[in-house]
């Protein structure tokens, strides 16, 4: 029976080890991020598909409130008004929302008495009797195309522009009719509410917008579909759940939402669609998967030389014990009984009982060596572990904020979302400052907060843009050295950001110049102060904003007890229980951290 050799066995056992652990992976990898990329591209288009349905609702019921509000002015309802009275009241409507593109008064007769910069008036517009539906109760007309005022309004325009028609009737103090206020606004109004919500995307996604119609037609949206009416399957999809759907034999992810209407404006009927090609939707999961099959290949390679290196590395010596062994057996009688296995083991057992005693010691010290590895091993394998736990915290601290504000944008629609989000990428911000303060660090466990807030202050500092050229506020810091779990360090200096950035919104208005003095003093209650000499604060926390909430809730992390004061200004004062955070530091770590010997507060 043929002996394997050891080189070819180690080569061919790592090499196939590495390789079936690549495609594992791999495997296990893609459909992994394939059900978490789908969740997240879920989530997004759904955001999309509610932001525009939600703006031109919006949209919808302003223009629709304003035919209403302009019917009840006393120069449309005055029958002694002139019609140069009544046109520049509906030019200064236009004005305020250029997106209108026509507004008239039409008498019950058909008639256009007055419009904006004259365009049609004299016009019978009896013909178009869209607005006779207006004579009973205010109307609301889907796009259409208007040849006449397009030619009227746009001469050089080769496409047809189409428009809204909003109408409502004109009461007399008697009540009774005197006409009908309409107006035609621009569909382009549309375009842009849709581009202001997915330029982005688009670009760098290829996510794309698309507005239907009651019955399923394409109003808006790519121009290989307007004018499409969707089949029943494609029309299927909710806004509760993102389906894949075939357009023309390209699948795309695809979410749909109904129009609501708002207030009066009971709505159209119509339907937002957000798609996004499944090609590039799942292009980054396929990137990884090949990244990773081709770095697993690479590396099963170099298993395989590494195990062939291996191999040779330990079959030399063996092959040199084994010589030098039988040269001295020639001189012994006897010999050691011969085992089986591969070439190498046979050779090697020749030689044992010579060598026995030396091999014995040679088995000692690789025990230690091996358990010295062990333990460096486990160390490291511990520090990735904490580093893990921290950037998973972090990340949950990330999704609760993005979550806050979310809630908040949709329960107040009039918050700058541009705002919030400049709001939530400040923080962020602060926490990437914060790790990156803790990783530049020699020592990852622990922290010194003195030097952490000092530095968190003066990026503060530097970021601070007084809203009046002649303000002038300054920011100072009296901090003990107190050493502090890294894990411990990030909620302290959240709340440190959240305070002074309080102060330097509220506290100085109207261009005010003052003061703010952060100080933190160790003990065995670890009391954190932030005060300023500004307009004062009430002897409770400030309710309803986004601080606020964090403040709290970083507080209620940490244990602490939170106090508002005006002494004047405002003071806040923050006790954390030393036991809370408490562990101790070595004395080589303080001194390395602080230059302060053994027993400075740790936290």
């Amino acid at each position: 029976m043929a002996l394997i050799g050891l080189r070819t066995l180690l080569a061919a056992s790592v090499g196939g080890i590495g390789l079936l652990f690549t495609v594992g992976t791999a495997i296990l990898l893609e459909s992994e991020a394939e059900k978490r990329m789908s969740i997240l591209i879920q989530e997004q288009l759904q955001e999309y598909d509610d932001e525009v349905a939600g703006d031109l609702d919006h949209g919808m019921s302003e223009r629709y409130s304003d035919l209403l509000v302009a019917s009840s002015l006393d120069t449309i309802r005055s029958t002694s008004a002139s019609v140069a009275e009544k046109r520049a009241v509906l030019n200064r409507m236009k004005e305020t929302f250029p997106a209108y593109a026509w507004i008239g008064f039409i008498e019950p007769s058909g008639i256009v008495t007055a419009a904006t910069n004259g365009v049609l008036e004299g016009f019978d517009a009896n013909a178009r009797g869209w607005w006779k539906q207006a004579l009973e109760r205010p109307y609301v007309g889907d796009v259409h195309d208007a040849i006449v005022l397009a030619t009227l309004l746009y001469p050089s325009d080769s496409t047809p522009p189409r428009f809204l028609d909003f109408a409502a009737p004109v009461h007399g103090t008697d009540g009774k009719v005197l006409g009908v206020i309409a107006a035609h606004l621009s569909w382009d109004w549309t375009e842009e509410v849709q581009r202001s919500v997915l330029d982005d995307a688009k670009q760098s996604r290829g996510i794309e917008g698309m507005i239907l119609s009651k019955d399923g037609t394409v109003i808006l949206g790519p121009i290989q579909l307007l004018g499409r009416k969707l089949s029943p399957s494609q029309m299927e999809v909710t806004g509760t759940s993102v389906s894949p759907i075939d357009f023309d034999g390209e699948e795309y992810l695809t979410s749909i939402v109904s129009t609501q209407g708002q207030g009066d404006y009971l709505g159209l009927g119509w339907r937002v669609a957000v798609r996004q090609p499944m090609s590039s939707a799942m292009l980054p999961v396929r990137e990884l998967r090949d990244a990773v099959m081709i770095a697993g290949a690479v590396l099963s390679v170099a298993a395989v030389l590494l195990g062939l290196a291996l191999a040779v590395w330990i079959a030399r010596p063996l092959r040199g014990l084994s010589k030098a062994v039988e040269q001295r057996r020639r001189g012994l009688t006897g010999t050691m009984p011969v085992t089986s296995g591969y070439k190498e083991i046979t050779t090697l057992s020749d030689a044992v009982g010579t060598y026995l005693n030396e091999l014995n010691s040679h088995e000692r010290r690789l025990v230690d060596s091996l358990n010295e590895k062990e333990r460096l091993l486990k160390e490291k394998t511990t520090l990735v572990r904490e580093i893990h736990h921290r950037v998973k915290n972090n990340l949950q601290i990330i999704l609760s904020l993005m979550l806050v504000e979310k809630s908040r944008l949709k329960k107040n629609p009039t918050v700058s979302g541009a705002d919030r989000l400049e709001a939530l990428a400040g923080r962020v911000n602060v926490m990437g400052r914060l790790h990156d303060q803790f990783y530049k660090s020699e020592n990852l466990a622990f922290v010194d907060l003195a030097s952490q807030i000092e530095m968190l202050c003066d990026a503060i500092a530097d970021n601070h843009h007084p809203a009046h050229e002649n303000a002038s506020i300054a920011i100072r810091v009296d901090a003990d050295p107190v050493i502090c779990r890294v894990e411990m360090a990030m909620p302290i200096g959240l709340l440190v950001n959240e305070l002074v950035s309080n102060a330097l919104r509220h506290a100085f208005p109207n261009g005010a110049s003052g003061n703010i003095e952060v100080t933190l003093k160790g003990g065995d209650t670890i009391t954190l102060r932030v005060a300023d000499d500004g307009v004062g604060c009430g002897e409770q926390m400030p309710e309803g904003g986004i601080g606020g909430i964090m403040i709290a809730a970083l507080t209620i992390q940490l244990n602490g007890k939170i106090q508002y004061r005006s002494a004047p200004g405002c003071v806040v004062d923050i006790a954390i229980p030393r036991e809370t955070v408490e562990e101790e530091a070595t004395s080589a770590e303080m001194l390395a951290l602080t230059g302060q010997p053994a027993g400075t507060h740790v936290a």
